[in-house]
């Protein structure tokens, strides 16, 4: 029996954005390709950050609601908003680089880390794992939840 590690499992050909990305540019990829987490790799391609879509959500809400993370949903009805009011709100911030946005809580593993290991960390930060190179930050791929399926669900 061969041990799985992230190298087996990780895929190469991710979307990636750039540090230059605007917010706006991102949403665009994210619409188009469904993809939630896209990492943020540099010219030399070194692993950046990574940028989520509910970074573009967290900005839609008030300010005050961003402050007060704690509160109920139910607690959040009486404000009523159109789409006018979101399109306007998304250009407050549209063009500001992806950087400004990054998630802090990911997953970093290298390329000989155990499958159990990175399920581990998934379960433990509700995230993708970052592959990158040892004692390095060059981006190497990605894990997803559905690439571990990958591995119990093919034949």
């Amino acid at each position: 029996m061969t041990e799985i590690t992230c190298a087996d499992l990780m895929l190469t050909n991710c979307v990636t954005l750039s540090p230059e990305t605007s917010l706006a540019e991102a949403v665009q990829i994210i619409h188009n390709s469904g993809i939630r987490y896209l990492p943020v790799v540099d010219e030399q391609g070194n692993f950046v950050g990574i940028f989520s879509s509910l970074a573009v959500l967290r900005q839609l809400l008030p300010t005050s609601s961003q402050v007060c993370m704690g509160i109920q949903p139910n607690d959040y009805n009486f404000m009523r908003t159109s789409a006018a009011d979101l399109q306007a709100r998304f250009q407050q911030f549209s063009q500001a680089p992806v950087t400004e946005y990054l998630e802090k809580d990911y997953v970093r593993c290298e390329p000989d880390h155990s499958l159990m290991a990175t399920i581990f960390q998934i379960t433990n930060h509700h995230t993708h794992v970052v592959v990158c190179e040892k004692d390095s930050d060059r981006f190497l791929g990605i894990i997803t939840i559905n690439r571990i399926f990958d591995t119990f669900l093919e034949p």
